[in-house]
């Protein structure tokens, strides 16, 4: 693609996503975003706007459950507050609509996370050199400015769903920002600073904007 035609594509894809924004059809900026992405990781700010989409699909998403709940919870406490007889064990009816309350709730909304984790392993390429396999904890080597491929392999659980999975990228040295989000795609370039010192790679696997899982890796980076 020439670059001309991915600069017009860009700008498409990225104005089009303004206007699904706008009419807070989350679902489609998302889609778009993610397009934007896919071409272009750094593009506008686009991550963060698609990190926007995704908490605001999740809030509707959440309210929309809580008022499909909220008939059935209410009928709950009144037949708690029956049964106990008076207000003045408010605490006991609370832990008991606690309990009861994953009942009530529709079975998406409560969907526990998984025991396994979704990190599995890292792959790491180096040019000239085997692919290395290395569980998340491990403490790796680069260089300065070293460029090193890596990529998540995911444990057996979330396989099947891993195009539907975000990975978001984070790096000690670069602070609290993400490096890169990745959606459905589970590799990133990670580049060594210019100054040797200790350095860390994590990721948060996360489905739907719900976080997984999160992982990392630690670097020694040397001259």
């Amino acid at each position: 693609m020439a670059e001309a035609e991915r600069q017009g594509r860009l700008q498409s894809l990225y104005t089009e996503a303004e206007q699904a924004y706008a009419r807070k059809d989350w679902t489609r900026t998302i889609e778009l975003l993610q397009q934007v992405l896919a071409i272009d990781g750094k593009y506008k700010d686009a991550l963060q706007r698609l990190d926007q989409a995704i908490r605001q699909r999740r809030l509707e998403q959440l309210r929309a459950r809580v008022k499909q709940a909220t008939p059935f919870i209410i009928a709950i406490m009144a037949l708690a507050v029956i049964v106990m007889g008076t207000w003045r064990y408010w605490t006991d009816i609370n832990a008991f609509l606690l309990h009861l309350m994953p009942a009530a709730m529709p079975s998406s909304a409560w969907t526990p996370t998984p025991g396994e984790e979704a990190v599995k392993e890292f792959l790491i390429t180096k040019e000239g050199r085997p692919t290395v396999t290395v569980k998340p904890g491990t403490t790796i080597t680069a260089t300065v400015d070293e460029i090193v491929p890596i990529k998540v392999e995911a444990s057996t659980a979330y396989q099947e769903q891993q195009k539907t999975l975000s990975f978001t990228w984070y790096s000690c040295r670069a602070g609290s920002s993400p490096v890169l989000r990745r959606i459905g795609n589970p590799e990133m370039l990670y580049v060594a600073p210019s100054e040797p010192g200790p350095d860390c790679i994590r990721v948060v696997v996360e489905k739907g904007g719900m976080p997984l899982d999160t992982e990392k890796i630690f670097v020694d980076v040397q001259r």
